[in-house]
């Protein structure tokens, strides 16, 4: 995000990606979480959240 690269100020940098970048993350990951569920493991090409919390 550009708006953060402009910041030196790196708390200041840190508050402003999480109350404006996470929340759009958040929305994000509901929908993927809701894709994950509707297409066929065969289908997905990528690893599944899940499956990647126990990925080591």
């Amino acid at each position: 995000m550009e708006a953060s690269s402009a910041l030196d100020d790196e708390p200041k940098k840190a508050e402003m990606l999480c109350s404006k970048v996470k929340p759009k993350m958040d929305d994000l990951r509901g929908y993927v979480d809701a894709l994950e569920n509707l297409v066929d493991d065969e289908t997905w090409p990528l690893p599944k959240f899940w499956e990647m919390l126990f990925i080591c």
